[in-house]
């Protein structure tokens, strides 16, 4: 199933972020968490007009990770790229 996202649309996502990293040791070492995420898409932004690689700027329902604050509106947003999307539902009114 697929769906169109636009702003306004409800989105859930998941990815893995690394924490940190280590060359201690004959293996490198790399620290990760898993970020899951679930709000109301705000902001599309795309790098090519063939989509590209697309971001979503996304208002969290809750939300303990870094933000970003770099739109137009200034307020703080989690920057989800499209790959990361697991769902997509209603458009909020």
């Amino acid at each position: 199933m697929s769906h169109y996202i636009t702003k306004g649309t409800r989105i859930r996502a998941t990815w893995i972020q690394s924490t940190n990293a280590s060359l201690a040791g004959c293996q490198p070492k790399v620290g990760a968490v898993a970020r899951n995420v679930s709000g109301i898409v705000r902001h599309v932004y795309g790098t090519r007009p063939d989509g590209g690689d697309i971001t979503f700027y996304v208002d969290p329902d809750a939300w303990d990770g870094p933000t970003v604050s770099d739109c137009s509106c200034g307020g703080p947003h989690v920057a989800v790229k499209a790959a990361w999307v697991v769902g997509a539902g209603e458009t909020s009114k």
